[in-house]
């Protein structure tokens, strides 16, 4: 038997697929594509379904970069 991990029961900050959806307004095979580029920060699986994760500290600095980017271009 493995043991789960709960990544909010570790004081991570998450973020779960459908909401990191709605924070970029991509869809999921965006999302997917994105990160087989490496353009999105790491991702993690965790719990009894191996749910994705991402840290939202990560996630948060990622968006803040692309929102930079985008007012100087």
């Amino acid at each position: 038997m493995t043991a789960t991990i709960d990544p909010a029961r570790l004081g991570l900050r998450i973020v779960r697929t459908p909401e990191l959806m709605q924070l970029t307004g991509f869809s999921r095979p965006t999302l997917r594509k994105l990160e087989l580029a490496s353009l999105l920060p790491a991702c993690f699986r965790a719990g009894e379904r191996g749910g994705k994760y991402w840290r939202r500290d990560q996630i948060e600095a990622w968006l803040a970069g692309r929102q930079a980017t985008a007012a100087v271009c």
